[in-house]
């Protein structure tokens, strides 16, 4: 490849649920990213030859912020344009993404380039979604551009971001907020996630299983509990079963004690060891069904499912290392050996 190559992403269902300050605060998220995103340098893993490929890179995403800046005009929310779509086959709540990619070395094969512009949508979902858990979804995709028939893009939906965070704020625990965005995307380079295509450090294993979370459109899938299991062990430090206790001890270290409503803990490890025993349900993959009075539904329902409250503490650990500008939480363990004091022996 040489010179700057544009590859884009149309995405069909761009438009994540957002109340109307939620609305003003993704479109405020977006728009600092496109701003930011800007020639910026971003490596990653060639995936047929493992050589490290170097980009300089842009965000176009003019078409996207005047698709939720239209939206946020005519309906006042996403939510209320989400639920007027489900009713109108020819309204569209879709728009193009657009990256430009300036590789080197010139001999840059056009699945390195692909590849590259998918890391980089999925690094965006991440930055996104860490910022403001629900910001950002991309489904219903695909790519336009060279070749475009022979790469099939992914999806990513906002469902357990939005669900987790709405759990943290209905019981007040753990504490999220919204992040300033060239923060996270900082943060995110210094984890090097993008430079390697297998994550071997617990913090990249963290956020390559947040990418699968995102690609489970039912957020309370089997392979959803596992995934939120997992993440717990490696950002809390156990490991085996009875760490139950241990990983809602660390989290209290973190946090303060949850609320008995908050405290998922239990359920989400029940849950994980049903799964592994054949004791939990199976359950045939569901059809993608949407409808107004489902979109309504899933704002009114309570969130306090195990799974819903232990991603909130995920994402709630995330923004913390985040913050302190931090990879890992360590936790020691004190031993002090009393001696008698004089005259009790």
């Amino acid at each position: 490849m040489s010179g700057p190559f544009t590859l884009s992403l149309q995405v069909d269902n761009l438009i994540p649920r957002g109340d109307p300050e939620e609305t003003r605060a993704i479109i405020e998220l977006w728009t600092s990213a496109q701003a930011h995103l800007q020639n910026k340098p971003f490596e990653v893993q060639d995936p047929g030859s493992g050589k490290s490929l170097s980009f300089t890179l842009s965000l176009k995403a003019d078409a996207a912020l005047g698709l939720m800046n239209a939206v946020r005009s005519q309906f006042g929310s996403f939510n209320a344009a989400r639920r007027e779509r489900a009713t109108h086959a020819d309204m569209t709540l879709g728009a193009v993404l657009a990256v430009e990619l300036a590789a080197a070395p010139d001999d840059t094969s056009l699945l390195g380039t692909y590849h590259a512009a998918s890391v980089f949508f999925q690094q965006l979902y991440l930055a996104l979604n860490l910022a403001l858990p629900g910001a950002c979804q991309l489904l219903a995709t695909r790519f336009i551009g060279e070749q475009a028939h022979r790469f099939e893009s992914q999806n990513f939906d906002a469902s357990a971001f939005y669900d987790a965070r709405a759990s943290a704020l209905e019981q007040t625990w753990p504490p999220l907020s919204t992040l300033d965005f060239v923060s996270v995307w900082a943060w995110l380079e210094r984890t090097g996630n993008c430079e390697s295509n297998t994550a071997v450090t617990p913090i990249n294993k963290v956020l390559i299983d947040l990418l699968k979370v995102g690609q489970q459109q039912n957020a309370q899938s089997a392979r959803t509990a596992l995934l939120v299991a997992n993440q717990i062990e490696l950002l809390l430090g156990t490991h085996r079963d009875e760490d139950l206790r241990t990983a809602r001890q660390r989290a209290s270290l973190i946090f303060g004690p949850p609320p008995e409503a908050a405290d998922g803990f239990k359920v989400l490890f029940q849950l994980r060891q049903a799964l592994f025993k054949g004791a939990h349900p199976v359950r045939r993959p569901a059809l993608v069904y949407h409808s107004p009075e489902d979109e309504t539904v899933g704002l009114l329902k309570p969130h306090n499912s195990g799974v819903e409250r232990s991603f909130a503490v995920i994402l709630a650990l995330l923004q913390q290392l985040i913050k302190e500008n931090a990879q890992a939480y360590r936790f020691s363990e004190s031993l002090t050996i009393d001696s008698f004091n004089a005259g009790e022996v």
